[in-house]
């Protein structure tokens, strides 16, 4: 969340530098998770107004899990075996046919330090050290308790 403030705030900065923009006439506008992020936005920078589209308004460990169990789980076990995801399963999933909601949950089975050029499994995720995510043992749990 300090990131992604941190990210609003500068780009609400640049947009107060247009030209017939009244910087002290500031509305903030946020859609979905960005309702949370405009939230504490306008709250931080005295804006005149929010407005939230679709704001969540479940715990964040509820909707993510949700969506991880609906959206995520359902694409990746196209590419697993067993229910269980490798390397070369999570790297094909994000050029497989899906949604880009659908490959973001791909996105969160790779390691931070990933690259495309050197794609590393999460290693957090694979509680069992075998090379292989088993998506509702493993991933599954650490998004619940991620988010919790």
């Amino acid at each position: 969340m300090k990131d992604l403030l941190a990210d609003a705030k500068m780009a609400l900065e640049t947009a107060k530098k247009q030209p017939g923009v009244n910087p002290r006439q500031v509305f903030i506008y946020g859609w979905s998770e960005g309702g949370v992020v405009a939230g504490g936005l306008a709250q931080g920078v005295g804006a005149q107004g929010l407005i939230v589209q679709r704001p969540v308004v479940d715990p964040f460990a509820d909707a993510f899990t949700r969506q991880f169990e609906r959206v995520g789980l359902t694409y990746l076990n196209a590419y697993a075996t067993d229910g269980k995801i490798d390397l070369k399963g999570v790297v094909a999933s994000l050029y497989g046919p899906g949604s880009a909601l659908a490959k973001m949950q791909g996105q969160f089975l790779l390691a931070l330090d990933s690259t495309p050029q050197t794609p590393k499994l999460n290693t957090a995720l694979d509680a069992n050290g075998d090379g292989r995510i088993d998506l509702r043992a493993e991933a599954l749990l650490m998004v619940q308790a991620f988010y919790a």
